[in-house]
């Protein structure tokens, strides 16, 4: 169950064709599950995934991607990142599922959250259902930003100065609990690197108008610790899109490393458990060649 590390062709039509780096990591043996595919937010990578949600869901018999957008993680693009917009990446997780087997469940974190809202809202979607995790709602992430910016002042304004390139890191306070083990965090900090200017306003103004047709199976999870996103806007996206909504105690923002990572992980598998038993997941169409990312 060892993480392989393979490429693939994104196309946008925004800024061309950029190789991208999936992580997989799949349970032995094999099982019929819906396959998950873990889309990151700002300043991270697939990387973020790797370490203790792809293990843990791979052990409960999931077949697990993730992929880094491009310019992050082991992605091509960096040198061309402020060119980039959030349609972008939109289409980075469009070509991520399309070179999936089947059509996977979305999970996204944070601005990830953004982008899985968006591809769900696009026609030629390939997704079973989705899992937003500290996700800004459909009305987008300036109310948020705002609040933020006026109850931790300091902290946000390192993290404007992290990704102006005026400070060598991001601020650890902002993304982490204070029970995560300090030089834990700060080893994760260490690997953020900085988002795209044009995605960074795009993601405080995106709209969702209306939910994607069909509807499919969508769960939300915030934590009580999270500086970024207020418990009434989690409870708004849950609302939008008449889905199942999770609140969990102990993690920050980034509940799928910080300490307490289990708690989120945990309500996850079981929600998708739960539609999994109700027959929730629709299969949706296989790839004809039947292939895997590389």
């Amino acid at each position: 169950m060892s993480i392989q590390r393979t490429l693939i062709t994104s196309v946008s039509s925004g800024s061309g064709a950029s190789m991208l780096e999936i992580l997989t990591q799949s349970p032995e043996p094999p099982e019929r599950r819906p396959p998950l595919l873990f889309v990151h937010g700002s300043f991270h990578g697939a990387w973020c995934w790797s370490e203790r949600f792809m293990p843990y869901f791979a052990e409960r018999g999931y077949r697990t991607f993730a992929v880094s957008l491009r310019g992050h993680g082991g992605s091509e693009g960096s040198g061309d990142l402020d060119a980039y917009a959030l349609e972008d990446y939109v289409d980075d997780v469009g070509a991520a599922a399309a070179s999936l087997e089947e059509p996977p469940v979305l999970v996204g974190h944070s601005l990830g959250g953004a982008i899985v809202q968006k591809y769900m809202t696009r026609s030629d979607r390939r997704c079973r259902g989705a899992v937003l995790m500290a996700s800004p709602p459909p009305q987008g992430a300036s109310t948020a930003a705002v609040l933020c910016a006026l109850a931790h002042p300091l902290v946000y304004g390192r993290l404007v100065a992290f990704n102006a390139g005026w400070s060598a890191r991001a601020p650890r306070d902002l993304f982490f609990s204070k029970r995560m083990d300090r030089a834990k965090a700060d080893a994760c900090i260490g690997r953020f690197r900085r988002q795209s200017r044009r995605v960074f306003a795009d993601f405080k103004y995106f709209h969702i108008d209306a939910p994607g047709e069909p509807s499919l199976p969508m769960l939300v999870v915030c934590a009580r610790g999270d500086k970024f996103l207020r418990l009434t806007s989690a409870h708004e996206t849950a609302r939008f899109y008449g889905g199942a909504i999770r609140v969990i105690s102990g993690p920050a923002h980034d509940m799928m490393l910080d300490d307490g990572w289990q708690l989120a992980a945990g309500e996850i598998a079981s929600w998708l458990s739960a539609v999994e038993e109700r027959g929730g997941f629709d299969p949706g169409p296989r790839r004809a060649d039947g292939g895997q990312p590389g």
